[in-house]
């Protein structure tokens, strides 16, 4: 699960007037509508299909999740989610369609997940396909004013072979020009993938800056997380030098 999802929401709690788009290219809507309500309600994802789906689905089991969510969130979660928009694969195929739907509801904050999956039928190049899908991201984030955050997808393979575990700008799939565009860019580092054996603890997340118009390129934000919440926690103080340096 994207941790761009909950930056969105956290974004939004902390500022009551900002809306924010979420155009989702690659999950499906309902599934993460169900994460969100995981990482709102602190239930795992299994606790919540089992009142919603399947063969036994109780009538009263998704009421009573529901009253559960109207009670304890009624004033905060309710706030967030009506200014949070979800928008489905199904409502846009390109650049040029965000541009449309970004310029009708003007939110302040937009996400994309992810690049790659944007098409055009109009250009048959995939280079100057996701060219001109990056050129129109970046108007729209010119003519607009807005915020926009684009997830990109790694070459296949593009770590395997390297002893330093984190993307480099050069490994994103058909994204060069993301990267000349963006002001500021992360790489995700998630490193049970890769050292699993060696005990590392399996809640460590980072993003680590490959690119910053605005300071210091030399920035990795910690986070502790919980996938079955779908959620993180930024790591403060001591605990965020202890696990960026180990000392």
């Amino acid at each position: 699960f994207p941790v761009t999802i909950w930056v969105v929401v956290e974004m939004l709690k902390k500022n009551p007037t900002m809306t924010a788009m979420y155009f989702e290219k690659e999950m499906p809507l309902r599934d993460i509508s169900r994460r969100l309500i995981s990482m709102l309600m602190r239930m795992t994802a299994a606790e919540i299909a089992r009142c919603t789906l399947g063969e036994g689905m109780r009538v009263e089991d998704t009421a009573w999740l529901m009253r559960r969510i109207d009670a304890k969130y009624k004033e905060e979660a309710g706030q967030v989610l009506n200014r949070l928009t979800l928008v489905p694969a199904d409502r846009f195929d390109n650049a040029l369609d965000m541009m449309r739907i970004i310029d009708k509801q003007k939110p302040d904050v937009w996400v994309l997940d992810y690049f790659t999956m944007l098409y055009d039928h109009s250009i048959n190049e995939p280079f100057q396909m996701y060219a001109r899908q990056a050129d129109i991201l970046k108007r729209i984030v010119q003519r607009t004013g807005s915020l926009g955050i684009v997830l990109a997808q790694l070459k296949q393979n593009a770590l395997e072979q390297k002893a330093w575990k984190v993307a480099s700008p050069g490994d994103g799939e058909y994204a060069y020009k993301l990267f000349q565009y963006s002001a500021v860019e992360f790489s995700t580092f998630n490193p049970r993938y890769f050292y699993s054996d060696l005990g590392v603890n399996h809640n460590r997340y980072y993003l680590v800056c490959l690119k910053n118009r605005f300071g210091s390129q030399d920035v990795v934000i910690p986070f502790t997380s919980w996938p079955q919440y779908s959620s993180f926690e930024e790591s403060l103080g001591e605990h965020r030098t202890f696990i960026v340096t180990g000392k």
